[in-house]
């Protein structure tokens, strides 16, 4: 039985990019998740446990938020940017619903688009690193799509 396609390893250039991308994004979501439960808790230390299952909720979030809009990404011109703004927005969103969710079942999903929007309005370097990072993907996803058409572009027989 074949393995579907996600759960395969990057195999060239553009995909290890794009998996590179991926997992800052993720990281870039855990430090946003740890900085959402700081604020909320009054700046009082974590909890060891908790701080690291908010981290990892927040890193799972994120990633997956990315990937569902991943259509979005790797077009060039004035549309692909239109696209990119829309897969920042719809990203951000779904990973702060799904991050939301993990740490805290029901309020988390109510909460959590509003809780990144403040984490984010309040640290401007968190925001501009979450920016980065969307736009890091987009990049790579550029640099894919690149290399995924090259396989299928007519070329003359020698």
């Amino acid at each position: 039985m074949r393995r579907p396609h996600w759960l395969m390893a990057p195999e060239t250039g553009g995909e290890r990019r794009v998996a590179l991308a991926l997992a800052t994004l993720a990281a870039v979501g855990a430090a946003v998740a740890l900085r959402v439960a700081v604020q909320l808790n009054g700046f009082e230390p974590l909890r060891p446990g908790y701080g690291l299952w908010v981290a990892t909720a927040g890193g799972i979030g994120a990633a997956s938020g990315l990937w569902v809009v991943r259509r979005h990404y790797g077009h060039s011109g004035a549309r692909g940017a239109l696209r990119f703004g829309w897969g920042l927005v719809m990203g951000s969103v779904v990973a702060a619903l799904l991050a939301g969710t993990l740490v805290l079942p029901l309020y988390g999903t109510m909460f959590g688009p509003f809780a990144l929007l403040t984490a984010l309005a309040g640290a401007p370097a968190l925001a501009l690193l979450w920016l980065l990072a969307f736009a890091r993907f987009h990049r790579s996803m550029i640099d894919w799509r690149r290399e995924r058409d090259s396989l299928f572009a007519w070329r003359p027989r020698a």
